[in-house]
This record gives C-alpha cells, sequence and structure tokens, in this order.
C-alpha cells in the first residue's frame, strides 16, 4: 500500500537520487527464483543460468545511502534487486545493510515487506470467488460485507469491480497524519481491524468516482469480502488458493490484524512525515518517527489486507511469472482484470485493472509501507522480471522507477515512462 495514496505527479517534483550514493551491487551465486513445486503452469517459465558478469555490471547501480545512520532524503540503507531476462539471465543482487544495528549486509535471500504489492494478492482472492460464482463483480461491495461501508459515500451501491479498480470515491484513511498511520508511529503495536481503518475513511473528504483515484481503503473492504464469503479467515484462504498452489513458499499475507517478521529490517528517512502542505503532523507522531527509526516492529495492520504482505525476490519473480494470480483465473476473470482505465493520476501514461497496474505489454504493481518500498514489474510476452525492494521510507518512488527504467532503456514503453518522469520532475 502507502503510507498514504501514491503520490501524485504534482508532487513528485524532488531531486532525483538525492541523498544517496551509487554502490556496485554483486550477483548471488544463486541465480533463479526460490525452488516450488510446479503444481500450475506459469504465464512464462523464468531462466536460470546466472547473468555474465558483464550484462549485471551493465544494469543500473543501486543507491544506498553513504551513512546508514543518517537516512537524508530520499535514502534507503540497503537495496535488494532481481532480474530474470530469458537473454541475459538472472542477476540477485543486494547492497548495503538489512539491519543498520547489527551491521548486516543484504542478501539476495533477505524477505522484507511488499507493500501495495499486497494487493495483486487481494485482488486474485476476490476473482477467485468470483470464479467459484460466490461473488459478482457488478454487485455491491455492501452485498458481501454487510454494514461495513455503510459510512462510505456510495456505500451500498459500489461494485466489488469498482473497488478493484479504484473508483470508488471513497475516502482515503492513510492522508491524515492524526489518523491511523500517524497513531502507528506513536504506538507501534497498535492492532487496526477493517472496521478502524474504515470508520477512520469515513471522516475525511470522499475522493474523485469518476476516475480511477488510489484509495487503500477498497483493499481493506476487500479483504473483509474474502473472508465473508469464503468462511476461512483472510490468510488461509490466500495460502490455500494461491501461495500453495504456486509454491509461494516464502510468501505471507496475513489475517488484517496479524503481522509477517521479514528478515530485513524497515527504518524511516527524513522523508517519513512528508504527508503533505495541508497536513499538520501531531508532535506526539513527530516525537516518535525521525530519520533511522526501525519500524520492523509496527504492525502492518495499518495496512492490512491492502499492504501487509511479506516476501522474497525469488517468489516475487515467481509471482510474477504466474502474471500475478492470473494463471489461476478463469479466461473470463483475467479479461476482467485486464481492462484497464487510465491512471495517470497514480502513474501517467498507466492504466489501472482490477488489482494490477499495466503499461503496454508490461503487469506491475508499486508498494510502499513505513519502511520499505518496492517495485514488481513482468512483461509477461517477452517473460522478463525485475523486482526491486529498499528498506526505507519514504520518497523513493522515482528513483525506484529510474531503476525499473534503466533495466531496460530499449524497451519503448519504459523509455516513455522515463522521459515522462524526467519531464515531471524537472530531471531532464
Amino acid at each position: 500500500m502507502g503510507r498514504r495514496p501514491m503520490v501524485t505527479w504534482a508532487a513528485l517534483a524532488v531531486a532525483l537520487l538525492s541523498g544517496a550514493a551509487l554502490v556496485g551491487c554483486g550477483s548471488d551465486d544463486e541465480g533463479g527464483a526460490d525452488s516450488a513445486p510446479a503444481e500450475i503452469d506459469l504465464a512464462f517459465e523464468l531462466p536460470t543460468a546466472e547473468m555474465s558478469e558483464d550484462a549485471s555490471a551493465a544494469l543500473p547501480a543501486l543507491p544506498v545511502a553513504t551513512d546508514p545512520t543518517a537516512l537524508g532524503s530520499g535514502a534507503a540503507p540497503g537495496y535488494l534487486r532481481g532480474v530474470w531476462d530469458p537473454e541475459r539471465g538472472v542477476d540477485l543482487a543486494g547492497a548495503g545493510l538489512a539491519e543498520i544495528e547489527g551491521d548486516r549486509a543484504m542478501g539476495a535471500d533477505d524477505s522484507f515487506r511488499i507493500g501495495s504489492i499486497t494487493k495483486t494478492f487481494t485482488a486474485t482472492a476476490v476473482l477467485l470467488l468470483v470464479d467459484d460464482g460466490e461473488v459478482d463483480l457488478d454487485e455491491p461491495v455492501a452485498t458481501y460485507t454487510g454494514d461495513l461501508t455503510a459510512a462510505l459515500p456510495g456505500g451500498d451501491t459500489v461494485t466489488v469491480r469498482q473497488a478493484l479498480g479504484m473508483q470508488t470515491g471513497w475516502p482515503e484513511y492513510s492522508n491524515n497524519p492524526a489518523g491511523p498511520f500517524g497513531e502507528a508511529i506513536a504506538d507501534p503495536t497498535k492492532e487496526f481491524t477493517a472496521e478502524d481503518l474504515v470508520a477512520a475513511a469515513a471522516a475525511e473528504a470522499p475522493t474523485p468516482a469518476d476516475k480511477v483515484t488510489y484509495v487503500n481503503t477498497n483493499f481493506v473492504v476487500l479483504g473483509e469480502l474474502v473472508e465473508q464469503v469464503s468462511g476461512s479467515s483472510f490468510g488461509e484462504f490466500v495460502r490455500e488458493r494461491i501461495l500453495d498452489p504456486l509454491g509461494l513458499e516464502n510468501t505471507e499475507i496475513p489475517d488484517q490484524t496479524d503481522t509477517a517478521e521479514p528478515t530485513s529490517h524497515g527504518y524511516l528517512n527524513d522523508d517519513w512525515a512528508d504527508f503533505g502542505p495541508e497536513y499538520v503532523v501531531p508532535d506526539e507522531v513527530l516525537a516518535a518517527g525521525g530519520s533511522g527509526t526501525d519500524v520492523t516492529e509496527l504492525s502492518t495492520s495499518v495496512g492490512g489486507t491492502a499492504g501487509n504482505g511479506v516476501s522474497t525476490l525469488g517468489d516475487l519473480a515467481r509471482w510474477a511469472a504466474a502474471d500475478f494470480g492470473n494463471v489461476l483465473l478463469s479466461d473470463e476473470s483475467r479479461a476482467a482484470r485486464l481492462d484497464a482505465a487510465p491512471s495517470d493520476d497514480i502513474l501517467p501514461g498507466t492504466g489501472y485493472g482490477l488489482g494490477l497496474q499495466i503499461l503496454g505489454d508490461w503487469h506491475f504493481h508499486e508498494g510502499e509501507i513505513f519502511g520499505w518500498e518496492s517495485q514488481l514489474w513482468a512483461n509477461p510476452v517477452t517473460g522478463q522480471v525485475v523486482a526491486l525492494n529498499a528498506n526505507a521510507c519514504c520518497g523513493l518512488l522515482v528513483q525506484n522507477l529510474l531503476l525499473i527504467t534503466g533495466t531496460y532503456p530499449d524497451d519503448p514503453d519504459l523509455a516513455a515512462l522515463e522521459a515522462t518522469i524526467m519531464s515531471l520532475t524537472g530531471g531532464g
């Protein structure tokens, strides 16, 4: 998810790669995705041969902070990246530190919080229930969740399809630092139920319902839908219907109030309290956070089924090769998921399907939660995959996107995205 909704592009006039030094990174000896039983045919096969030293050296260098004890704007103590390319092979790289206090180096097998990439699992869970005949995409969400959304605008009419596609008009609960995300910094162990987060959203202004607008509230509600319809806990349903069939042994998508533990630690940098000029961060929140604060123990219930997942580079690659769960779905549900609406307010030139971002042939999703920022991109036509994670938040979106586009500079869609980013941020 985001600590708040994905940053609007009007707010992205930031210095690129500020506060960080470019540090070279080597390839891990164990190329390829985490080993797993191939119980389900993937959308494409992942390569296993290790990338050559020359090809690895040509990849963009991973930017880690020169001083991990002073995390400035856009800085992170560590980075992870995996590239799976049918022609070049596999490169798994870790740079910097997974844990500052213990001076522990980041390893390519470290696990991390994936933030909003969790939404791709939640969406797949909902669409599996559609294929089961238990859920209708064009029925109101309230048909399945009762009065959970009663206090939200259109709470009794917004459909499942609209919630999956970010077109509800529901308010966003994570914008206000006096709300759940500020409360989580002040009290990291506090647990938030779906009802808590929806109530916080109901106190905020509605979002536009006539276009795609990034709203975490949608996916918190959809997680409750999965539980109500399936009769299982959310985590159990995802494990039984998604993770186990795909062999994602190092991934955990927990229940709303549960927190999965990653092996890497996550930190705040100088951008963590930038909630926008319209908000004042409460003093008790500012006092509890700060650059370099370790937020690994923070309860991910503040993101819940919109952003609480933990995974590894290898498992994310396999998830990408499963086309973010599309291989588990019927042709009809898969087509509905890929029917994307323009989402320029999220990322210019892209579309948002049903819990999936799309740019040309690329399918992807971004992720942010206090302590970590991630990217997962896959091209099911070419079989190319890039997975990326930085163990700090916030303000890393631009540099992370440029690490993606720089991996495939000759790809026309990614080149156009990079040109747009550079234009909007004053970088070119």
